[in-house]
């Protein structure tokens, strides 16, 4: 028998078991990934569900506003305000989930601005957004367009079904824009969501099995209940709160300042003090630049998405956004420097009335490119840009240009016209000194794998300083020749147009 414990007779060989579980996998690995999945889904919901079971409501944000941690307590005071003891302890409970996830476009444009975002955690936030839409505890939801149009069709309840009467303000037939209710304009916290958000209600969840339906059915009607009350809520008549004629308008406001905006302006009232919550209260914004003013010249941005979080206090008592008070004209980008609010401003762009022409010039050896690099302002762009810049070659006098002319030709073929169509020497004969007393010439150089391909400007655009951009379209037709071809695109543009810009690009349309 000990011979036969040292063999390993008798027992399951380590091989053995190796090709059972290759057999098993084989034959069911869909059925083990399916059920792997459901059972991890199943962990989270009930999870969440325990977690949650001391508050009566809770209600979910998705979208593209980061919310402060008070005015998450404000939203959820707003929605206590109105709802009923669900769970019988005496006390109403109301809790949210926000979910910060902006729409590409959004994200693009924060991009442009600078932002830098992480792919995995966007993921991660839109398997949470999933989830939550599934696991069926939340019911009443208030999202950007974007995130709604995530959730498949017939995920909502239809309006008709829920309200004796639809309101006017609705997304579609699913959806109320919140902003449009009195429940979305009177509560603080609510009246700082974006515009757009829309307030919409889940059909109940199939996965009212794990919970019970009958549990389920009841809870999904008292949100039901509530969503009816948000919608139909009537905000209570305020007080007449202006100023009267013999009051005293105190020398200062305190941190109890109401906000009255239908309160009157007088040359009289003044700005008294700006407050920046996100400073005070050291609350978290998103990391991205949020444009908020433009005038002539500059366009201004906050470092981070936070306006709405930023008060302008005035000396009658009265108090408003930063937005709404540029927009009145009620304060300055003065205002901002003496109460050391910070801010960007970028010199406005502009576009640049231009002339261009297009003209082959084919090369005649290798290092025609490098020839040309030598007069060009954007070498560095593109040594370290994935996107595909153009060298451009900036002139603006009659020296400068008949240099770059003799220096290019013994690399470009630039005496030839190619199809009857002008060629570069010819072309150069115009470029004058009289020509370069008002004018400037940017000329670009472009590689192409075929003749038959052509082009067109973009567009030419500036700031007043420091940089001049331009966007070139390839126009590419359906049966191309063989051909590989140079071509300069020659731009004129005004002196007076570009005199301030250290910096030039440009770049293929993308």
């Amino acid at each position: 028998m000990a011979d036969k414990k040292l063999s390993g007779e008798g027992e399951p060989k380590f091989s053995d078991l190796k090709k059972w579980f290759e057999n098993f996998w084989y034959h069911y690995k869909t059925h083990t990934i399916i059920g792997a999945v459901a059972l991890v889904t199943l962990i989270i919901c009930v999870t969440q569900i325990a977690t949650r079971e001391e508050s009566d409501f809770h209600l979910l944000y998705a979208g593209p506003q980061n919310i402060a941690y008070r005015d998450k307590a404000y939203m959820q005071d707003a929605v206590e305000a109105i709802a009923d003891d669900y769970n019988s302890d005496g006390e109403v409970v109301a809790t949210f989930s926000d979910i910060v996830m902006l729409s590409p476009e959004e994200r693009e444009a924060a991009e442009e601005n600078g932002a830098v975002f992480d792919n995995e955690f966007i993921m991660s936030s839109m398997n949470e957004f999933d989830q939550h839409i599934m696991n069926g505890e939340t019911v009443i939801c208030l999202l950007s367009p974007y995130m709604y149009a995530r959730v498949p069709e017939g995920g909502f309840l239809p309006l008709a079904e829920v309200l004796d009467e639809v309101p006017e303000g609705t997304h579609d037939e699913y959806a109320i824009y919140l902003s449009k209710t009195e429940f979305g304009q009177y509560f603080e916290g609510m009246n700082d969501l974006p515009e757009d958000t829309l307030l919409c209600v889940r059909r109940l969840a199939t996965t009212s099995i794990f919970t019970g339906k009958k549990k389920a059915e009841k809870a999904h009607a008292a949100n039901v209940e509530l969503f009816k009350k948000i919608v139909e809520f009537e905000a209570p008549e305020e007080t007449d709160t202006t100023v009267p004629e013999e009051t005293t308008v105190p020398d200062s406001v305190t941190d109890e300042v109401t906000v009255a905006d239908d309160i009157p302006v007088t040359d009289d009232v003044t700005v008294v003090d700006i407050v920046d919550r996100t400073k005070t209260e050291m609350l978290a914004t998103a990391d991205a630049l949020e444009g908020f003013w433009s005038d002539d010249e500059y366009d201004y941005s906050f470092p981070s998405i936070k306006s709405h979080y930023i008060t302008v206090r005035y000396s009658d008592g009265t108090s408003e956004n930063i937005k709404d008070a540029f927009a009145t004209g009620r304060v300055t980008i003065a205002d901002l420097d003496k109460f050391d609010i910070g801010y960007y401003a970028e010199p406005k762009v502009t576009d640049i009335e231009y002339k261009a022409t297009f003209i082959r010039a084919d090369i005649k050896y290798d290092d025609a490119y490098s020839a040309f690099a030598k007069y060009s302002e954007n070498r560095s762009s593109i040594a370290i840009s994935s996107t595909q810049h153009i060298l451009v070659a900036h002139i603006d006098n009659e020296k400068d240009f008949a240099e770059f002319t003799t220096d290019i030709s013994g690399y470009y073929q630039i005496d030839i016209a190619y199809g009857g169509e002008v060629s570069f020497i010819d072309k150069a004969a115009e470029y004058d000194e009289a020509f370069f007393e008002e004018k400037s010439l940017l000329i670009l150089s472009l590689h192409e794998s075929s003749g038959s391909i052509s082009h067109e400007v973009d567009f030419v655009r500036g700031r007043k300083s420091p940089n001049v951009y331009m966007s070139i379209k390839r126009i590419t037709p359906d049966f191309g020749t063989a051909d590989m071809a140079d071509w300069f695109a020659v731009i004129e543009v005004s002196k007076s147009d570009i005199d301030t810009a250290i910096d030039f690009d440009a770049w293929y349309y993308r």
